[in-house]
This record gives structure tokens, sequence and C-alpha cells, in this order.
């Protein structure tokens, strides 16, 4: 590019001279003479815009044209003398003005390449300026994730009761998260130091802690141990605590690491220990004394600071014996040993009376207490928690009492240890009553049936008392002279050569035989036969006496089923237990889902998309409340819906979808009544029982076959035993539900309604099938029988109780929601999220919501002015104050305001805390708008 420039430059001057030259020559021709200030232009131009080098090529061109013209005399072109020194000065001049030329040129050349560098800088500026916004940004954002990412390790270090910390070990530096402060209970405010962690632990483990603390800090190794934490209200704490070492730049030791709260864990870990050792001494048959003694010591342990006490219902003079009370003060067991029943007789009086939990939390106060407040005070007791010990049929055999020294209420945790304990207890206490009137039925049966008859040698009989006349229902006549073992039946549990030789041999034999009475029945006899010999002790006769043991034997074989069932119970206990846990923390999550479901579906108009997506959400959101439900009926805690349902159509309903997914070579025949048979049940309940026994049966019959499912009314005249469960006299509905299949073995069919207990291929059943349907049938009061042999097929069936009362009519279609007039609503929920979702239903169906996460907070504004709230809707499971003892703090300020309990995982005893507390009304979540809108009118126009 410069080459091409220098070129052009170079040109401009030659042309300019050139340019001059041919003027000069027509000049010449016209004019006669030029002037020579003619090139001296063309020479002053070609310098200035050529530059300094193409000037002085110009000034050379032309000296050498002024030659040609003044100097060779031969030319006619002549220049004046005096024009001579003025063309030296305009030749100096164009070199003058050339290098001024070429300087401003290279000034330019200059500026122009400096301003090209500026451009560069200032490009190379904004490029590093958008670099560093874009790092600047990224920054940003990554300080935005760290700071989620902390939110998120808190909220989940909070739901795992799971802390962190540091420490620096020569500096003595403690850094605490927010949960580790709240394990150890410290404020926030507070700086963490290594005194204050073990200020907290429990005296007994300070000395273990401490060796385990220095141990660590000067090996510089990972540490890993348990211990207790003593709080300052007297409550224990199990502390998992771990600790990983790590060494700086400066070879300094640090530790980072976890503290967790096991507390629940260990707490149900001890249970489950206790449970199995209890269960060991009742097994064992330990005296009733004993087991009662290690129940309350079991519960002591668990719950700190209580004082347990059993007391056992006499019946005859309706009063509460002692039982067990391992750390009561004797003067106060001997004072109670006693006690009437009745409804205002304490805790343990008034709770067996009423047959239902009575919680006393303050002595002090309470007016069940105003027989035996004076008694209670003096011997340092303030709150009393009374649980009443009930047989499988419901009947009262006494009560499980706690105490303690401070008032207080009882924790979620304490109230299911409590009630596993008094089912504990009615285990023992049923099992020695039933143990005594078997040994008495013995004895009587011994007096009544014994049998005595002699034999001759050839086996034939001789003598025949009166006991066996009784007994075998001949009489001595009719039995005397015939063969004993043909005439009787008898059934040898040996080969009779066997038991002879044994005879002979010691003249004595003792085993069970099976007889046949006259009138056809069987029996088990206890035999003794002793052999009678002559002086020459050769044998002559057989003395046999037999005692009647085929109650006994019968009350063997059902004590071992009975011991089956109370397992498969445990099992769905515990199975009740899990699933009730997981069905409350779903439910708080469908409550959220539901009411803003609810509002999106109001809001949105009729023709969009979004009232579609809307209701989507809520159908989804049902199913899952509907999966809650079936969730919990493995737990006793919740019942289905009870009405009058017709399980024809239940049946019918279930067949039709059978029918849709039947394969080709299964065979499906039904029979059933052409008029309703009703049963007070759930229909979905029902609908999953009949459902579960068809899928079981296709499966069974993948090969092909028949699946039968019959219906009909039974007439059960007097009790029937069946191999799950026992059905009293009465109408019955039975569904039999049979296939053609594989049918299942010994093994197998003891284990069919076991949770988890499946025969299918992994991932094609859960084993929770007929655990439900066990579940479902039991809780309706009814019975299974079962039978099954392999390649035989296998028949269920199931029996309810026949209600004779007609189906209740279906509600066409539902009322308007009532609302609210501007009434102002308590609301209290730990849970933040439904709390603001629940605010709003209400502001949406006209009330005035003030609402709180707080139950503590919620007292304090309550209690600055209790007549600005016209209905209290709260939760039941809350950290520090429970929506029932929020309920019993209310109720004392305004006896008249009503009260909505809400809970994830309801149950009987819940019910009867509420009511105890004044509850007006009590839901189970997830809530809809139409149950919070209907509920609240209900208590409102009812306080009204």
């Amino acid at each position: 590019m410069k080459i091409g420039l220098r070129l052009l430059s170079y040109g401009v001057a030659v042309s300019s001279v050139a340019f001059a030259f041919i003027i000069a020559r027509l000049l010449e021709i016209y004019l006669v003479t030029a002037p020579a200030s003619l090139f001296l232009c063309a020479v002053m131009f070609s310098a200035w815009f050529g530059g300094g080098r193409p000037g002085l090529l110009s000034v050379l061109l032309s000296l050498l044209i002024f030659d040609y013209y003044f100097v060779n005399p031969i030319h006619s072109l002549a220049v004046e003398a005096d024009e001579v020194p003025r063309i030296i000065i305009f030749a100096l001049s164009a070199c003058f003005v050339g290098l001024l030329s070429a300087r401003q040129r290279g000034a330019a050349e200059s500026l122009r390449c400096a301003r090209d560098d500026l451009r560069t800088t200032v490009q190379e500026l904004r490029r590093a300026n958008e670099t560093l916004q874009a790092e600047n940004a990224e920054r940003k954002r990554a300080e935005e994730a760290l700071a989620r990412s902390e939110s998120y390790l808190a909220k989940a270090q909070r739901l795992s009761l799971t802390g962190s910390f540091g420490w620096n070990v020569a500096s003595g530096e403690i850094f605490w998260s927010e949960e580790t402060f709240r394990i150890y209970q410290y404020d926030r405010t507070t700086k963490p130091t290594m005194e204050l962690a073990i200020r907290r632990t429990h005296p007994e483990d300070a000395t273990f802690v401490k060796q385990a603390i220095e141990r660590a800090s000067q090996d510089g190794k990972d540490c890993d141990f348990e211990q207790r934490l003593l709080m300052p209200d007297g409550s224990v704490k199990y502390v998992h605590v771990v600790g990983h070492a790590s060494r700086d730049a400066s070879g300094g030791t640090g530790f980072v690491g976890a503290v967790m709260d096991v507390t629940a864990a260990k707490h149900a870990e001890m249970l489950l220990a206790g449970e199995k050792q209890l269960l060991e001494m009742i097994a064992r048959g330990d005296s009733l004394d004993f087991i009662l003694d290690t129940l309350c010591r079991v519960f002591e342990e668990l719950s700190s600071d209580s004082l347990s006490s059993i007391l056992l219902l006499d019946p005859s003079a309706n009063c509460l014996r002692h039982g067990a009370a391992p750390n009561l003060p004797a003067t106060y067991i001997e004072a109670i040993d006693g006690a009437l029943i009745g409804p205002s007789a304490g805790s343990c009086g008034t709770a067996a009376y009423r047959a239902q939990p009575v919680i006393v939390p303050d002595i002090a106060t309470d007016p069940l207490w105003v027989d035996y407040r004076d008694l209670a005070l003096a011997h340092g007791l303030r709150a009393c928690w009374s649980t009443p010990i009930l047989s499988s049929e419901g009947r009262v055999l006494g009560t499980f009492a706690t105490y303690y020294r401070e008032p207080r209420s009882p924790a979620a945790h304490e109230q299911n240890v409590m009630e596993q304990i008094t089912h504990l207890a009615s285990i023992a206490v049923e099992r020695k009553q039933a143990e005594e009137v078997l040994r008495e039925r013995a004895r009587l049966l011994d007096l009544t049936h014994d049998t005595i008859f002699v034999r001759d040698m050839s086996d034939v009989i001789t003598y025949w008392n009166r006991g066996a006349e009784e007994l075998y229902g001949w009489a001595r006549e009719e039995a005397v002279g015939k063969v004993s073992h043909q005439f009787m039946q008898t059934v040898f549990p040996a080969p009779l050569v066997e038991i002879n030789a044994e005879l002979f041999r010691t003249d004595r034999w003792e085993g069970e035989l099976q007889h046949t009475k006259r009138d056809g029945t069987q029996l088990v006899v206890a035999s003794r036969w002793s052999l009678q010999r002559d002086d020459r002790g050769r044998p002559i006769a057989i003395l046999e006496t037999n005692n009647d043991v085929t109650e006994r034997k019968y009350a063997e074989v059902e004590r071992v089923r009975l011991g089956q069932r109370l397992r498969q119970a445990e099992k769905m206990e515990a199975v009740g237990r899990l699933a009730g846990g997981i069905a409350h923390d779903f439910n708080n999550v469908l409550s959220g889902i539901l009411a803003y479901g609810d509002m999106l579906f109001e809001e949105a108009p009729s023709s969009s998309p979004l009232k579609r997506y809307a209701q989507n959400v809520l159908v989804a959101a049902n199913r899952g409340r509907a999966l809650v439900e079936q969730i919990l009926a493995y737990s006793r805690s919740q019942r289905g819906r009870r009405a009058p349902t017709d399980i024809h159509s239940v049946v019918a309903e279930t067949l039709e979808l059978v029918r849709g997914s039947l394969p080709a070579n299964i065979h499906l025949d039904t029979s059933a009544p052409t008029s309703p048979l009703v049963v007070i049940g759930d229909a979905t309940q029902l609908h999953q029982v009949v459902m579960n026994l068809c899928s079981n049966a296709i499966q069974a019959v993948s090969g092909g076959g028949t699946l039968r499912v019959a219906l009909a009314a039974a007439e059960i005249e007097a009790e029937r035993t069946l191999s799950h469960g026992t059905l009293a006299s009465g109408r019955y509905v039975c569904l039999t539900v049979e296939d053609s299949g594989t049918g299942m073995d010994e093994v197998t069919l003891a284990r069919i309604f076991e949770p988890f207990f499946t025969t299918k291929d992994v991932g094609r059943g859960t084993g929770l099938g007929l655990s439900l349907v066990y579940a479902i049938v039991t809780d309706l009061a009814g019975a299974i029988d079962v039978s099954s042999a392999p390649a035989q097929g296998s028949t269920f069936a199931i029996y309810l109780p026949l209600a004779d009362i007609a189906v209740a009519a279906a509600i066409e279609a539902e009322s308007p929601l009532p609302r609210g007039h501007g009434e102002r609503v308590l609301l209290v929920d730990d849970e933040e999220s439904l709390a603001a979702a629940t605010a709003e239903v209400l502001s949406r169906l006209g009330y005035q919501p003030v609402s709180f996460s707080d139950s503590h907070a919620a007292l304090a504004a309550f209690e600055a002015a209790p007549g600005q709230f016209d209905v209290v809707l709260t939760d039941e499971v809350m950290p520090g104050i429970t929506g029932t003892g929020l309920a019993n703090v209310v109720r004392r300020h305004r006896p008249d305001l009503p009260i909505v309990l809400v809970s994830g995982y309801s149950g009987p005893l819940l019910t009867q805390q509420a009511l105890a507390a004044g509850v007006s009304e009590l839901l189970t979540k997830p809530l809809q708008s139409r149950e919070i809108a209907t509920t609240l009118a209900r208590v409102l126009h009812r306080a009204a």
C-alpha cells in the first residue's frame, strides 16, 4: 500500500513538469515566449503534493528543461537574465515546500498511526470491559448460587436434624451452623466454644466426651462417638458426633464435622429392645408382677423424669389394685391401692371409668383431682397421664399411668410409647388371665371326665366305670366284652407293637390316644396304662385311665394360631406406624397443592387453558390424597368412611374393570343375588379388597384357567373359627374368589398376609395387596378363610357382617361454598408456606385471617387481645405448643371461642385429647376449600 502511494507521488511530480513543458511549447508556438514561472508552479505543485523526494525530482527535471531552453542558444525559447535569480529562488522554495510537505505528511502519518493505535486500544479496553462485566455477572450468579446452596443446606440440616461445625485446635475458634445452635439450644448470637458444648453434656458422659475431644486434638485424627445432652428443661437428647481432621499450611490441626440429633432413632431402638425383652418374658411365662415392673422401667428409661405406675382392675370391687410402680413413693402407692373408679377419680380412676386416655398436665388445677390433689401434691407430683389397658374385646383390665414432678403435656413420641406399653401390658395381663382360666378348666375336666376301665391280655374290656360311661356314651353292659381298640376305634401315636414292648418292659405306658365316642365324635385322651400281674409275675390285665384333653389340645392349637395372628398383627401395626408417619408429611405437601389449585381453578377464565391445567392439578392432588388414605388403611389411626354400602354394586363395578384387562385364556365365572347386600364400610376399601383378590387370582392362572367370583348371604348359627379370624353367630356376606391356578404350599399359605411378602418376580409385586385386604376386612369386623394346595388352585372367602339398613342416596350436586362475613380467624401452622396458602383461602372465603407460624407468638397475640378473634384454626403437631395445648390455654380465656384442630395423622388418642381440650371440630389434612368453608360456617353458627 505504501509503495503504491510512493509511486503515485513520483508520477505526480513527473506529470506536473510534463504538463508545464507542454504548456510552454504551446505558448512558444502562439506567443513566441513562455514565462519561466510556469515551470516553477509545476515544481511547487509536485513538491507540495508529492513530498520532498518527488519535489527534488521535479526541480531536477525543471533545471534540465531550463538548461534546454535558456542555456542552449539553438532553441528559440529565451529567458531574460533577470529571471534567473527568481528561478533559483523558486527552486529553493520548491525544495523547502517539499521538505515541509514531507514533514507534514510524516506528522500526518504519525498521527494516523497514533489514531489507529488509539482505536485498537479502545477496542481492547471495550473487550476487556465486556469480559470484566461477564466475570462480574458470573461471580454474582455464583454468589447467588452459593446463597441458595447455603439456604438449601440449612433447610436440609433442619429437616435431617444434622448440624455442622468447624474447630481450629490452635486458636480455639469454633464455627456452628444454625442447626447446631438449635440442637444445643443456644441463642444464635452466642459465641460457640468448647466449654458451651461440654456444658450441655450429660454428667454421666462428661468424662468420656472430654477424653474423646482431648484425644482428637492431640492425635489429629478423625473422631466418631455418641453422647447424651442434658437440656435446660431436663430432657435428654442423644447426638452422634463425627469429625474429620485436616492440617493447614502451617501444620495446625482443624476439624470439620457434623452433630446429628438421633434422639428419635435412639428412642425407637430402646423401645424395640424393650418390646423384645418383654415379649420374651411373656413367652417364657415370667410372673406378671415382674413383667409389669419391667414395663414401667422401660417407659421411665424412654421418658426422663417420669414415674410410672400400673394399676389392675378388680371388677368385683370396682376399684384399682396396685400392679407395679418401681419408683413411686411407697406411701403414695399404699394410699391409692384400692381406689374406686369413677367420672372424677383422678387420671387413673377416670381413665378406667371412661375406657379412654386421660391427660392431666397440671394436677394442681385439674378438677378430676379434687379428691386426690392434696395427696399427689404432698408427694411432689404435678402431672399425670393415664391410659386404660384394654383386652382384645375392649374390656378394661387396668391402667398405665406416668407422673411428673413438673406440669407438662405429653410429646408425640411419648404418646406412641404409652400406646405400645399399654398394648404389651394388655397382652401380658390377658394371657395370665387366660392361663388361670385354662388351669381351672383343666382341673374341672380332670375331675369330671376321668375314665377307668380294665381289659385282659386279649384287649377285651372287663371293667367300665361311670366316668367312662359319661365320656364315651356307652353303658357298662354295652362296653364289657368288647375288644377295646376296635370298640373305640383307637388311633395310636406309635405302632402298637412298640407300645406293648414298653408296657411289658416297664409295666407302664403314657401317651395320647384318639378315640371315637358313641355319637361318632372324636376326642383326644391322655392315657395311662398300668400292667397288672399275678403272684407269679405273669401279666393278667391292663388298667387304663383316660383323661379327656380334647379341649386342651384344641386350646393349644388355638394358642399357637393366636400367637401367629398376634405376630401378624404386630407386623401390620409396625407397617401402620411407618405408613402413618409418611402420610403425615405427605398430607402437608398436598394441603398446599389443593389450596392453591382451588384458587387457581376459581380464578382462571372458563375458556382459558389454565382452567384445564388447574383441574388436572386438583385431580392429581386428590389422587395423591386417595393414595394417602390407602397408606393409612394400614394404621389403626385412620379408618375408612363408614356408611351403608351395597357390596354387590362394588363387586360388579370391579369385575367390569377386571374383564377389560382379562387375558383371552382365562374364563371369568360370576354369581351373585339380584337383591342388594349391604355392609357397613367404605366403598373404596371394598373395591381394593375385590381388585387385589382378583389380581392375585389372575396371576395364579396366567397360563390359562378359570376365575370364579361369587357373592352370597351366609347364616352362621354358631361361633366358627376360620383360617384367619373367628365369626360369631349372625348374618354375613360371603365374597368368594376362587382360581384354578398353581395353588400354594403350607409355608406360603402361612405367610400370605405378611406385609411385603410376595411370590411374584422382582418388580412385579409389592407384597402389600393381601396385607391391605387383611387390614380392611379385620377393621370391618370380618374374617377370612383361605384354602389352597399346590396345583389345585386357591379359594379366598371373605366374611363381612350383613347390615339390615338401606344404602343412603347420593348427593346429586354440591351446594355453594358458605362464606364468611369478615370474622377474624387466628390461623396457626408451623409450615409457613401452608399457613400462607390457608390464609389466602380464608381471605377469598370472606374471613380476615391472622396467621402465625410460631405457636408461642400466636398465643401471645391471643392473650394480648382475646376478644379480637372469632374462631381459631390450628395445626396439631408443632414445635413448642401443640394444637391441643394451645386449645387448652385459649379455652381458659374464651370458653365460647370455636376451635378447629387440623392434623395430618389423626387417631382415637388425638380425638380424645382434642375433646378434652375443648376442640369444636377435628379435620384431617389435606384440606380443600369446601372443607374449610363448611367447617368454619358450622362452628361459627354453633357458637352463635
